[in-house]
């Protein structure tokens, strides 16, 4: 691939007029002196090798590991625990409690109340309201109406007769009330208000405080407290501890262990080495042969002799 630029690019270069000191190569006539063969360019067909990557297989051996369960056989000792009762015996003694009723006899005070009426008597002082008519006076502020007479437009309603033709008989016709509204000046009162202040006299009910003094009687109901020695009898309920010496009989549930020869059985998982045919897949690069066109210099058939006029 290389090669094939290099012949492109070469035969740009050279495919392009030449300019050497003011002069123009090429197979084309011209006055100036000759200044040597001139070349064109020819492209041929031309075969050149590329190299191109392509994907392969081959037949390799491969290495894999296979899983094997492998059975084992040896010796063991089979332990379990069976359950037993064991009785026990052992001295104790024996406690229990007696319900008992024991009598009491202590001096009391038995007090109670009896209810009384008490009278009692104070000095206070007795109140009370007597009402009163009082004048006053003061100053309000009075209203007075006063008439006064304005104009202004109203709009009125009224009906005026309209002849009317009945369209399915031309020649009959009725009269009908047509409602009309129009404008007109009305005179009219409306009623003012002035305000004026005066005095007036109004009488109002006051409250006057009266009161004197006065005895007061009153009587609560009190509680008079009574008491006397007496001699007072209660019952406790007691227990009475009890005890005898016995010969006390338990029970325990206890393991036992028991043990024998037994042959085991175990496997385990191992993996064995093992070779197995398989595809390997790689990129190999191969040449390929193709054809281009490169450029090839050819000298051109001599020019003619031109003779310039000057």
């Amino acid at each position: 691939m290389k090669r094939v630029l290099t012949a492109v690019l070469a035969a740009t270069l050279l495919t392009a007029p030449v300019w050497a000191h003011g002069r123009r190569g090429g197979c084309e006539p011209s006055c100036a002196p000759d200044c040597g063969p001139s070349y064109t360019v020819a492209w041929v067909e031309k075969e050149v090798s590329t190299w191109q990557c392509v994907l392969k297989s081959r037949d390799v051996m491969s290495t894999v590991y296979e899983a094997k369960t492998v059975e084992h056989k040896d010796k063991a000792k089979q332990v379990w625990y069976e359950q037993k009762t064991v009785e026990h015996k052992q001295k104790a003694k024996q406690v229990w409690y007696e319900q008992q009723t024991v009598e009491h006899k202590q001096k009391a005070k038995q007090v109670w109340y009896e209810q009384q009426t008490v009278e009692h008597k104070q000095k206070a002082k007795q109140v009370w309201y007597e009402s009163k008519m009082v004048t006053r006076k003061d100053k309000v502020t009075v209203y007075t109406p006063v008439q006064k007479k304005v104009e202004s437009m109203v709009t009125r309603c009224g009906s005026v007769p309209v002849k009317v033709c009945d369209p399915c008989n031309p020649c009959h016709s009725y009269t009908v009330c047509k409602p009309v509204t129009w404008q007109e000046k009305v005179e009219y009162y409306v009623c003012d208000y002035v305000a004026s202040q005066k005095d007036v006299e109004y009488q109002v009910c006051e409250w006057e405080r009266k009161e004197k003094d006065v005895e007061q009687v009153y009587y609560t109901c009190e509680l008079i407290k009574k008491e006397k020695d007496v001699e007072q009898v209660y019952y406790t309920c007691e227990l009475i501890k009890k005890e005898k010496d016995v010969e006390q009989v338990y029970y325990t549930c206890e393991w036992e262990r028991k043990e024998k020869d037994v042959d085991r059985v175990w496997y385990s998982c191992e993996y064995v080495k093992k070779e197995v045919p398989a595809k390997q897949w790689y990129y190999d690069k191969v040449e390929v042969k193709t054809k281009v066109k490169v450029p090839v210099y050819v000298p051109c058939a001599p020019a003619p002799t031109v003779v310039c006029a000057h």
